[in-house]
């Protein structure tokens, strides 16, 4: 970062340590190493000031005002912007892709839901007509083959005859439904 003028130098804005010590008073800007003394604290902070001021001119003199450490919070903040380029642009790219995916899906997706509505159209006017030809096409049941499902459904229902006949014996209790219990034989 570079600086064209004292005053932007000036107005950057270091972290100041204030020390009192044997009736001294002393600033410290950690940062860059420069030190302010005074009788008391308006003269060392005068002191501070000048002392920074001689140390930006010197710099911006010699054209070395890119390798001023800046202070704590704008490298931190710097620091952070620098960070967040990379996510920032990898949001950007997959903000892209997703609608450059989305643009190319909703044509085929709208064709798609076209097809299948007119499919459907064509499914609901063609049942009818089917409905009819399957029932026309039904052919009656012959006696043979009504009277082999007949043996089939006594042969059937003789086996479930020990099954209905149990059933039949159990006590219906009005508390616990129309099911009864088969646990309690009727007439007990």
């Amino acid at each position: 970062m570079g600086f064209e003028s004292l005053n932007q130098l000036m107005e950057l804005d270091y972290e100041v340590r204030f020390i009192e010590r044997d009736g001294k008073c002393t600033f410290i800007v950690t940062e860059l190493g420069l030190v302010g003394s005074g009788a008391d604290a308006a003269e060392a902070h005068a002191s501070l000031v000048e002392t920074k001021r001689k140390y930006f001119q010197a710099l911006l003199d010699a054209g070395e005002t890119g390798s001023i450490k800046l202070p704590a919070r704008h490298r931190e903040k710097r620091d952070l912007i620098r960070s967040l380029t990379p996510f920032s642009i990898k949001i950007f790219i997959s903000a892209f892709v997703v609608i450059g995916i989305a643009v190319t899906l909703v044509p085929v997706l709208k064709t798609q839901v076209n097809e299948l509505g007119k499919a459907a159209k064509r499914a609901g006017q063609q049942f009818p007509k089917g409905f009819e030809q399957g029932v026309a096409n039904l052919k009656p049941v012959t006696p043979e083959k009504q009277e082999k499902l007949l043996k089939s459904l006594r042969v059937y229902l003789d086996s479930l005859r020990p099954i209905i006949d149990e059933l039949s014996k159990t006590q219906v209790d009005p508390k616990e439904g129309s099911g009864g219990s088969l646990d309690k034989p009727a007439g007990n």
